[in-house]
């Protein structure tokens, strides 16, 4: 475990007292983005977009935002609205009156600044201070850092303490190109924020999480900081078609950032809220709602990928999603007081469709006081470790969308696969309300027959393969 008493906004959400800069209104024709886009590219840092209540149509040619230029497909900028460059809010007068609507291909509002590729990160070795609970970390050279830099802390892939991987990059699917944001070496990743730097020593504003014994080093991200969207609706009003690409809301390189009281209608492709190279920043109050497709890679409701650190996603309403709550790498994240219900997956419409940790490596994040239908930490794309479930109701109820009756396939509770270690399972209430419990067995392991469970453990893949190395 680790401290996550601070995740989340240091004193919270700041824009309350933020001045307004400007207020609109819809302008009843068939296109308001440029005329919001313009507003958020002159406001003062420190500010607020005001959005009256109304329909505002996002609607142009381009696919990229007003003012801003291509930055390929999946990049910040390919949106119909962009807060992208300094600390600034969009908000509106509540869900059911301001809404906004999009449906030409490509993400509804990104915040932040497009998150650092693979081919631009320059590797700091650490000299000294790289174990759990440090915040004075010696490297090598710290030219270019300074108070308000944020790093990534990571090491090669380590060893277990009996010799095996820690880390595993080649789920049942495959091997994980992809992991650690293209850097599937270095998988395990904690973002810090640095506070002072003295000489060659660096101070970070929150301990590290874990010991990196195994080579140890950092590199700099690129970050935009407090960077808000609250009090109104997003709706795509058409699929993206283009691929999993696409997020209602892109948030990447944003540091101490939030989307609070928004309503997101009908994922566009890929998911409802994406992070990834997100540090400090929350999701709370919202409500998510449906996509276009419940096939694999889309309508992920909450996705946290790549490198996310200290977040905080919390008192979230989370329906027809294919995942609610997910990670594909990440660290030291909360998902706390969310309520899940009726998500399903495309192909499989009668089977418990969560599915929390996805690919390597997600550690030390901690799930608190969620309902949800089950949990799994899955061996898809690789491995996970050290996350906590903590005083969850884990209902194992769904809705089969077919039917309109709740699932009777894949009853399984928590499902802890093949090579997640070190997995705090506590607290928890499992089973449906009012019933007797819908599992067959209080357990079953690896190799053993798929009957109905309370826990399903070691399971190499969903589908029952033989596991490499069964529990006996």
């Amino acid at each position: 475990m680790v401290d996550w008493s601070r995740a989340g906004i240091p004193g919270g959400i700041p824009s309350a007292n933020w001045p307004i800069y400007k207020t609109l209104s819809p302008s009843g024709g068939s296109d308001d983005s440029v005329a919001i886009q313009n507003a958020i590219n002159a406001a003062p840092a420190g500010s607020v977009i005001l959005l009256s209540p109304g329909t505002y149509t996002l609607h142009r040619a381009s696919v990229v935002c007003n003012g801003k230029s291509d930055d390929y497909s999946s990049g910040v900028y390919e949106a119909g609205l962009c807060l992208t460059d300094k600390s600034v809010v969009l908000r509106g007068t509540g869900p059911n009156q301001t809404i906004l609507q999009y449906g030409d291909g490509a993400n509804i509002i990104s915040m932040g600044e497009t998150y650092l590729s693979s081919s631009s990160v320059v590797f700091i070795p650490i000299t000294a201070g790289a174990t759990k609970g440090s915040t004075q970390i010696t490297l090598e050279t710290t030219s270019g850092i300074m108070a308000g830099s944020y790093l990534v802390v990571t090491q090669l892939n380590p060893l277990d303490s009996d010799g095996n991987p820690l880390v595993n990059t080649s789920g049942y699917t495959g091997s994980c190109s992809s992991c650690g944001h293209d850097l599937p070496n270095t998988a395990m990743t904690q973002i810090v924020r640095v506070v002072d730097v003295s000489g060659n020593v660096i101070t970070t504003e929150r301990a590290l999480y874990f010991n990196y014994t195994n080579s140890a080093q950092a590199y700099k991200l690129p970050m935009v900081e407090s960077v808000g969207l609250e009090n109104l609706r997003v709706v795509a009003a058409a699929s993206s078609g283009t691929g999993i690409v696409y997020k209602n809301i892109n948030m990447e390189a944003c540091a101490h950032c939030w989307v609070h009281n928004v309503e997101s209608d009908m994922a566009v492709d890929r998911s409802h809220a994406y992070l990834s190279d997100v540090y400090g920043s929350e999701i709370t109050d919202n409500y998510f709602n449906d996509g276009y497709s419940h096939n694999s890679g889309e309508t992920y409701s909450i996705f946290l990928e790549f490198r996310n650190s200290e977040n905080l996603i919390q008192n979230n309403i989370i329906r027809k999603g294919r995942h609610g709550t997910i990670m594909s790498g990440g660290s030291g994240n909360i998902f706390a007081y969310n309520y899940l219900l009726d998500d399903y997956m495309g192909e499989y419409h009668n089977s418990l469709p969560e599915s929390n940790t996805h690919g390597a490596h997600p550690f030390m994040n901690l799930w608190e006081g969620n309902v949800t239908p089950n949990v799994e930490f899955d061996f898809a794309h690789g491995s996970s470790s050290h996350n906590t479930l903590f005083r969850n109701y884990i209902d194992l109820t769904s809705t089969n969308p077919d039917t309109g009756m709740p699932m009777t396939g894949a009853l399984f509770g928590v499902n802890i696969a093949y090579f997640n270690t070190y997995e705090n399972v506590v607290g928890n209430v499992i089973g449906p309300y009012g019933s007797s419990c819908t599992a067959g067995a209080y357990e079953i392991n690896a190799d053993a027959p798929q009957t109905s469970s309370i826990y399903k453990l070691g399971y190499y893949d969903d589908g029952g393969g033989t596991s490499p190395n069964p529990v006996l």
